[in-house]
């Protein structure tokens, strides 16, 4: 096998003992060595199409590749291209990852033909525009209970009527919460958004109406034109399920909470993604 050191120069060894001590990752770079070689006679990286520069092939028990490094175990070098393959192209097979150039991740499933001009079976599986994995919680949180002598654990930064009430939510009224990073919310900071219930309980308003209210993210003003959850008559609680994102820039997890009508209101998180 030939082998690339991060000098340029190039060794050739059929020594597996002196190939692993080659192989070594330098302390403070990517790695010492980099693979040139190892299909058949072709002294270069492979380029054509089925060619695989390296291949690790595990025991029974063992694995095909084990990876650690002090930047980061694996470094897949992103496309210059945005977005999945549009074509597939031959030697194409399920198992793949690619790398876009906005540094989204995809994954290629099964593969049903190797002409076809669209690939179905490529799903983004991170990315910046991904919301990230998601964490249910053991036991649900309550971050906000504006009722008389409930504590709320998430903190107000902005309210429309002024101030930084902590008690019932006026008419018309929005108010801004950081939830993640808070001490008990159980939701860490970095987290891109939440899964939640909301309730309103004591509402102020004539017997027969509705309220609703309105959870986003972003600036708390305007108000955008949607209901996530409906409420009903004076003296009956409304509960309903909600996800929304945090704030991710600025002061990072952050939602708007908007409500029609006169409430208290309840929120109970039941899981976040990071």
């Amino acid at each position: 096998m030939e082998l690339e050191n991060t000098q340029g120069e190039v060794e050739v060894t059929t020594s597996r003992r002196r190939l692993i001590k080659r192989m070594s990752a330098g302390a403070a770079g990517l790695g010492a060595m980099a693979f040139v070689a190892s299909l058949s006679a072709n002294p270069a990286a492979a380029s054509n199409s089925g060619e695989i520069a390296v291949t690790g092939i595990g025991g029974t028990d063992g694995y095909g590749g084990e990876f650690s490094a002090g930047l980061s175990p694996l470094h897949l070098v992103p496309s210059a291209s945005a977005g999945k393959p549009t074509a597939m192209g031959t030697g194409r097979a399920a198992g793949e990852f690619y790398v876009d150039s906005a540094g989204d991740l995809y994954y290629l499933g099964a593969v049903t033909t190797a002409t076809s001009t669209g690939i179905p079976t490529w799903r983004r599986v991170s990315g910046a525009g991904t919301a990230g994995s998601y964490t249910l919680l053991p036991l649900p949180t309550r971050v906000i209970d504006t009722r008389p002598g409930k504590t709320n654990l998430s903190t107000v930064t902005f309210s429309s009527v002024g101030g930084t009430p902590t008690s019932a939510f006026a008419a018309g009224e929005t108010r801004t919460y950081t939830v993640a990073g808070v001490t008990g919310t159980n939701v860490p900071a970095g987290a891109t958004g939440i899964a939640a219930s909301i309730t309103a309980t004591n509402p102020s308003m004539p017997s027969g109406s509705t309220g609703y209210f309105t959870i986003f993210s972003g600036p708390a003003a305007p108000v955008p034109a949607i209901s996530n959850v409906t409420y009903n008559a004076a003296g009956i609680a409304n509960a309903g399920f909600f996800q929304v994102a945090l704030t991710t820039s600025g002061t990072a997890g952050q939602l708007n909470i908007f409500t029609f009508r006169g409430t208290d209101v309840i929120v109970d998180v039941v899981g976040y993604f990071l």
